[in-house]
């Protein structure tokens, strides 16, 4: 049986009583109820609100959803964008893949896309510079899928600088990795040379 207008009206009264009062409702950081009444939206542009559990949150972030997320954000934003930058960098594709007559192998050779075997180039790079203690840098030379290489020592006669390269084989459809000693110790970079194969696991 439905109850009377004035039952109905003080069952509201109640529920809103309930609802406004302050030792029911203490959550942290939740919003007041002005802010989000304040944000709902006429999502039909018909005079009337959107109705549903949270209209605001489901039509665009509210001001106090806002000034939450802007307190979030660290004081690392630099370095997160100067890494995001090198991600670019090294993900960026080359204007020109090279085909060469080289020395290939089964270990530096593959039938993956050139873009995945410079991925591996990247990780081999970084696996090397935790195994030597940072002693080698590379970056990548613009416009070709090429990283320079420097391994340093505490004597500089012996550091030794080499360049990678992911190319076309030439007659063949595989790509594969040239590594070129630029300069320094033969015999170094013959180790050197070693640990970036074995790291790449084409």
């Amino acid at each position: 049986m439905v109850g009377s207008p004035t039952a109905i009206h003080n069952t509201h009264g109640d529920f809103k009583k309930e609802y406004d009062d302050p030792d029911i409702f203490t959550f942290d950081n939740a919003p007041s109820r002005e802010e989000v009444l304040s944000e709902e939206v006429d999502e039909n542009g018909d005079g009337h609100l959107s109705v549903g559990p949270t209209p605001a949150l489901t039509t665009r972030r509210p001001s106090w959803a806002r000034r939450l997320s802007a307190s979030t954000i660290g004081t690392n934003s630099t370095a997160n964008e100067r890494d995001i930058m090198e991600w670019h960098r090294i993900h960026k594709p080359p204007k020109e893949i090279r085909t060469v007559k080289w020395m290939f192998n089964a270990k530096t050779t593959s039938n993956l896309p050139p873009s995945a075997i410079f991925q591996r180039v990247h990780a081999a790079l970084i696996e090397m510079q935790k195994m030597l203690n940072d002693q080698i840098s590379f970056k990548r030379i613009d416009d070709y899928y090429i990283m320079y290489c420097e391994f340093k020592t505490p004597n500089a006669e012996d550091s030794v600088s080499f360049d990678i390269e992911v190319c076309k084989v030439w007659l063949l459809k595989l790509y594969g990795v040239k590594v070129k000693r630029i300069s320094g110790d033969p015999l170094l970079f013959k180790d050197l040379y070693a640990q970036v194969i074995d790291l790449l696991r084409l």
